[in-house]
């Protein structure tokens, strides 16, 4: 059903999350799986394509207040079947039926993998209320939609939960990781980043290992603040605290590469595993290009980008500037053309483009 699809995707992730946080089983990260959502392809060839040997499947379906989730985990080599189950329960049990799927989960896939994983789910920080949850996961929806106005839809959707729920930190977070967001395509960033760094002060009050948080807080003491001591090093123990997260190994990463630090590449190259067809670890490869004058190589990197993120904001934009640096003005003229259709020729990054360009 479409309009529960921010359910299925929401809980999607979360459990996807929970597996990520044990920190012990490598997980492809939401913008490469979820890539393959509603495609009938042959598990064999999703698994070359992420390099991964088991593959969980499954479906979320709601209907008023129960829900169903099914779950099967796959070996991608052979095909074969290794576990399937189904759960059902009510939304105001969904974070136990989370646990439970996840727990259950991890514990099938260390039996395929040949070890005891059943200690490794570790306790999640769960929302007090199921409004609140509901809002949170509505709002994550717009979050991740690439589409800079899209994306400000879910900032209401978050104040509300955290209005409901004070002590809910995941939705501080991401509260603050929208602004964040916002802030990079020109978004009024004098204003909105106080208000990024007071959600994610919170978040940490209430979460003080919240490791997105923390990296993002980080990052905005340096380039808000200048206090690059603390700045560097909470970007540093959030990367600790996540090794298996790849949105912020790579954003840790590319701080890194910045700064001109020898540990970026390795960094970098283990988020690039951990999310092979994001956008993220392709605009990385083509910019070392850039540094390396290979300009011409840079772009067609970054507009096999566009097979999977055509509808994004920022790769048509990424790649309107690619093509005017290596001079193909025709071809950055097209696809500034292809971003300003997606948000508007009034959208303040627009403009910039339209300057350089």
């Amino acid at each position: 059903d479409p309009s529960n699809e921010y359910f299925s995707d929401g809980i999607s992730e979360e459990i996807l999350n929970a597996l990520v946080k044990t920190n012990q089983l490598p997980v492809i990260a939401r913008t490469s799986s979820f890539q393959f959502r509603g495609q009938n392809l042959p598990v064999q060839k999703i698994g070359d394509q992420l390099n991964v040997s088991h593959l969980l499947e499954g479906s979320v379906r709601r209907s008023g207040n129960l829900v169903r989730v099914t779950a099967q985990l796959i070996d991608t080599a052979s095909g074969t079947h290794l576990w399937s189950e189904r759960y059902d329960g009510a939304i105001t049990d969904i974070f136990a039926l989370q646990d439970e799927i996840a727990g259950k989960v991890v514990a099938q896939v260390g039996i395929a993998i040949g070890r005891d994983a059943t200690h490794l789910v570790s306790e999640q920080r769960r929302p007090a209320n199921a409004e609140a949850h509901e809002l949170y996961l509505q709002a994550l929806y717009f979050s991740k939609s690439g589409n800079p106005y899209e994306v400000e839809k879910a900032i209401p959707l978050f104040q509300q939960a955290v209005a409901l729920d004070p002590e809910f930190a995941d939705a501080w977070a991401e509260l603050g990781a929208t602004y964040f967001s916002l802030n990079q395509n020109l978004y009024i960033p004098v204003r909105t980043n106080p208000i990024a760094i007071h959600a994610f002060e919170t978040a940490l009050a209430i979460d003080p290992e919240h490791a997105g948080a923390m990296l993002l807080l980080g990052y905005l003491r340096i380039t808000h603040d200048y206090a690059w001591s603390e700045g560097l090093s909470l970007m540093a123990r959030a990367a600790a605290l996540a090794p298996q997260n790849a949105a912020i190994q790579g954003a840790y990463g590319r701080w890194l590469r910045m700064t001109r630090h020898e540990e970026a590449d390795t960094i970098l190259a283990r988020a690039s595993r951990l999310d092979p067809l994001a956008y993220g670890p392709i605009i990385d490869r083509a910019t070392m290009m850039v540094h390396e004058g290979q300009f011409d190589e840079s772009v067609e990197l970054m507009e096999t980008a566009l097979i999977r993120h055509r509808d994004k904001y920022q790769a048509n934009a990424h790649v309107a500037l690619f093509n005017w640096g290596a001079q193909r003005l025709d071809r950055a003229e097209e696809y500034l053309e292809q971003a300003r259709a997606i948000v508007g020729s009034d959208f303040a990054s627009i403009r910039l483009l339209e300057w350089k360009i």
